[in-house]
């Protein structure tokens, strides 16, 4: 049972990883079409 909730739990974390890298990809975008 405890090997299933971690995968799960790491499962969880590695979609928030995407979603932040997602995310701070866009505002890096943002930031160099600011600047421009």
């Amino acid at each position: 049972m405890d090997s299933i909730i971690r995968n799960r739990l790491t499962e969880q974390r590695i979609q928030e990883h995407k979603q932040c890298c997602r995310t701070s990809k866009r505002i890096d975008l943002y930031q160099i079409f600011n600047q421009e």
